[in-house]
């Protein structure tokens, strides 16, 4: 058994991790995990929430399936390695799973250095597609086949890697309660914290996937939809109005600065040299 440390990076912070938090990750689920009691206010709506996630999944899956193979085939061309892959998070119950994304860092990744979160807007790893998949979430599409396989909903909270789990449980206060539901691809966290750069970022997180669980209801889940499709036409209308967009007066103004009085203005700044006039 190996019985040495890894690390894992959060924001600014550097964790070391017990290497049998990463054996038990190839196990079926972290049973050894011990998982807090919660009280879930709808039972009966937790329990057929997944039935009703389901058809809405098969639509989605087909009517997004162009847009998923667009992306594919523009990963595969734009950078080396596979369009997809496949990633170990925790699930409902503490069982183990694969999820499913479209690929956007450079193959290999987290080779030499093991399970890091990552920051989208300084990770030197993402791709220029990647970055554009992350911030409409079209790399987040493929998760609706985790759905139809019955290890995701399209709501709840997001999925977390094994090789975290442990140290975040002994961090954050009632971290293991989000166990209770099946994890989703959008949910009340991911609208209204966004990505975790911190341990900070990472307990509200907590807060607002605890705070779902315990006021689990439809209306809840309909609300959350609806502001997801608000938000996926916000970030799309963002990247389509940037690419259309004029060229700033500022931009426009300095490519007529004259070069000379540039030189002149810089060469204010030097010392003084005497020359003499040529006849």
């Amino acid at each position: 058994m190996n019985t040495g440390t890894q690390t894992v990076e959060h924001g600014t912070a550097t964790w070391r991790v017990d290497a049998p938090v990463a054996v038990r990750a190839t196990r079926r689920s972290i049973e050894r995990i011990p998982i807090d009691a919660i009280t879930i206010r709808n039972e009966w709506y937790a329990s057929v929430k997944h039935w009703m996630s389901f058809p809405v999944a098969v639509v989605l899956l087909v009517a997004l399936a162009p847009v998923i193979a667009i992306a594919a085939l523009a990963v595969r061309l734009t950078s080396r390695g596979p369009a997809f892959y496949r990633q170990t998070r925790v699930g409902r119950n503490g069982q183990l799973s694969s999820i499913f994304k479209l690929r956007t860092m450079v193959q290999d990744a987290e080779a030499g250095i093991g399970a890091v979160w990552s920051d989208p807007d300084y990770d030197p790893r993402i791709t220029l597609l990647g970055r554009l998949l992350r911030k409409t979430h079209v790399d987040e599409f493929p998760q609706l086949l985790n759905v139809l396989q019955g290890h995701m909903d399209l709501i709840g909270p997001r999925p977390e890697r094994p090789e975290m789990i442990e140290k975040l449980r002994l961090l954050i206060p009632h971290y293991t309660e989000r166990l209770h539901v099946r994890p989703g691809i959008s949910g009340l966290a991911q609208l209204l914290v966004g990505a975790e750069r911190t341990p900070e970022d990472t307990e509200r997180k907590v807060q607002h996937d605890l705070f779902y669980i315990h006021h689990l209801s439809f209306l809840l889940d309909l609300k959350i939809v609806f502001y997801t499709v608000t938000h996926f036409a916000k970030e799309f209308f963002a990247i389509f109005l940037a690419a259309l967009a004029l060229p700033s007066s500022v931009h426009i103004e300095q490519s007529f600065i004259d070069p000379r009085k540039e030189r002149a203005g810089a060469g204010a700044d030097q010392p003084a040299v005497a020359t003499r006039e040529l006849h």
